[in-house]
């Protein structure tokens, strides 16, 4: 086999496999009712996206540190999943996750 196959396949190898395992929670959590339904996969990508571009965007000399970014960001993400709480009335709170991270 050639040696640029070979390194193509063992760098694809880690992220097929961190694809599978994001999709599977998020599968799981939508299976628990915890996440609304959606295509599990279609939000992997988008989700692993959105972390992967924050490396062409992130400054050094930026608003927010590494630190917050990395704490804000999967927040932001997973509050798009998570199913509304409801009130006994039944009407919609707020999404579960804390609020924690400062706007952009």
């Amino acid at each position: 086999m050639h040696a640029a196959v070979e390194l193509a396949r063992a760098t694809e190898a880690p992220l097929a496999g961190q694809l599978r395992s994001v999709r599977s929670l998020v599968a799981k959590g939508v299976k628990r009712g915890e996440f609304v339904a959606c295509d599990a996969a279609l939000v992997t990508r988008a989700m692993l996206g959105a972390v992967n571009w924050s490396a062409r965007w992130y400054r050094p000399d930026g608003a927010q540190t590494v630190a917050a970014i990395a704490q804000a960001l999967p927040e932001y993400l997973v509050r798009g999943l998570t199913v509304p709480a409801r009130d006994p009335s039944g009407s919609t709170a707020a999404a579960t996750l804390p609020r924690r991270a400062k706007s952009c």
